[in-house]
């Protein structure tokens, strides 16, 4: 029923007489099937490198489709809930569903105008719901949708060949994970090393600046523009 196994152990000790439970995922996309060193937009979710494991992708708010979805469903449920001010709740989720339309126009309008279509990640594989979105390739060298397993020195073969072999002038790293795979792809394949955030954490930095979402998404596609060769 739940992506994350502990969620159903949790609803089940709550006291819910007072409390508010919204399923913000209802209506979204999904990406089902396995998660493997390398997808295509519109293949069927195994990863074409082999070394894949199954599941469902949990990174849902890297799609803003989704996330338009999500805040539709936070603002209903807290209108009800609270329906004296449920023009308050209306108006802002409003608000915040513009810029994510307008975020997506952003990324789409400069991503498609790209001359490299291959993004070569050293962090998990986060970002399958953002490359889907905008028609990009995506690899990396973990073999799941988290960063629990160690790639093998064979699967930073792949990823460097992936880069070689696409002539690929950067390799990411991920926002607060170690970025020894990036620099090792790096070192191989003398590829700069650039920065995609996944927005599932933030630094304490960033917190005390008042850094939001949105701001982590555009820092994101200037580091795509950059190591993608876009205008």
């Amino acid at each position: 029923k739940f992506m994350e196994p502990w969620v159903e152990r949790i609803l089940a000790g709550l006291d819910r007489k007072n409390l508010l439970i919204v399923d913000a995922s209802r209506g979204i996309n999904l990406r089902h099937g396995d998660a493997g060193h390398g997808e295509h937009d519109g293949d069927d979710g195994h990863g074409h490198d082999g070394h894949a494991h199954a599941g469902t992708d949990p990174h849902v708010w890297l799609d803003f489709g989704n996330d338009v979805l999500i805040v539709d469903s936070l603002a209903a449920a807290l209108a009800g809930r609270d329906p004296g001010n449920g023009e308050f709740y209306r108006r802002n989720a409003a608000s915040f569903r513009e810029k994510l339309l307008a975020l997506d126009r952003k990324y789409r309008e400069t991503l498609t105008s790209c001359r490299k279509k291959v993004i070569a990640h050293g962090g998990h594989f986060a970002f399958g719901y953002m490359a889907h979105r905008y028609g990009l390739e995506y690899h990396t060298a973990y073999p799941g949708f988290t960063a629990d397993a160690e790639p093998s020195p064979r699967d930073l073969m792949r990823l460097a060949e992936t880069v070689r072999r696409h002539g690929l002038t950067a390799v990411y790293q991920e926002e607060l994970v170690s970025p020894k795979i990036a620099e090792t792809v790096s070192r191989e394949t003398g590829a700069a090393v650039l920065t995609l955030h996944p927005a599932a954490n933030i630094s304490r930095e960033d917190m005390d600046k008042g850094v939001t979402f949105l701001d982590l998404m555009e820092r994101n596609l200037e580091n795509l523009k950059r190591g993608l060769a876009c205008p």
